[in-house]
C-alpha cells in the first residue's frame, strides 16, 4: 500500500458504490467532473452519510481496501476498524487505501449536516460504470468560500478569473 500509491480515482469511487456507501463526492475531483478551472488533486475527498448503517458499511470497506490512518508513516497507521465508534466521532478522517488517499469529510464547512445540507443541490454523474453523487458548481464554490484555506482562496481566484474570461467571449 503506502502514500506513494497512485490515485485511482474510478476505482476508489467504485469500491466505494460496490460497499453501497452513502456519499457525495466534494473537493478536486468533484471540481475536475464539474469540468472547473482547478489543479489536479492527490486525493479523493467524499462527505459520507453518518448513519449507523452507512458507518458499518464504510467499516467494511476500510477492511475490504485495507484503509490506514495517514500520518508520517509511509504505510499510515492501522486503527480499528470496528466498532464503528472507534473512529466515527471524527469531522475528517484522511486515509491511504489501496486505491489512493481518500479523505472523509463529514462536515465540510459551510455545511451543518454535511451530506444532508449537500444532497438536494447534488447531482449523479457517471465515474466508469459507477453513478456517484456529486456537489453542484455552486456548492463548490460555497464550500471553497467557507473553507478560506489560502489554497481554496486560489481556487476560487481561478475559478472567477477563467468565468469573467468566458462571459467575456
Amino acid at each position: 500500500m503506502g502514500e506513494a500509491r497512485k490515485l485511482d480515482v474510478e476505482g476508489l469511487l467504485t469500491a466505494l458504490v460496490q460497499h453501497s456507501i452513502d456519499f457525495i463526492l466534494i473537493g478536486g475531483i468533484a471540481a475536475q467532473l464539474l469540468n472547473l478551472p482547478v489543479p489536479a488533486t492527490i486525493d479523493v475527498d467524499i462527505a459520507p452519510l453518518r448513519t449507523r448503517k452507512n458507518l458499518e458499511r464504510l467499516s467494511e470497506f476500510f477492511e475490504d481496501v485495507h484503509a490506514a490512518l495517514l500520518t508520517a508513516d509511509k504505510d499510515g497507521t492501522w486503527f480499528p476498524r470496528t466498532p464503528v465508534e472507534n473512529w466515527a466521532q471524527y469531522s475528517t478522517l484522511h486515509l491511504i487505501t489501496d486505491f489512493g488517499l481518500l479523505d472523509l469529510v463529514f462536515e465540510p464547512e459551510g455545511t451543518t449536516s454535511g451530506y444532508h445540507d449537500l444532497l438536494n443541490g447534488s447531482t449523479l454523474t457517471q465515474v466508469g460504470h459507477s453513478d456517484v453523487r456529486c456537489i453542484s458548481e455552486e456548492q463548490w464554490v460555497e464550500l471553497k468560500s467557507s473553507a478560506g484555506r489560502p489554497k481554496d482562496v486560489e481556487h476560487l481566484s481561478m475559478y472567477f478569473s477563467e468565468k469573467k474570461k468566458r462571459e467575456r467571449s
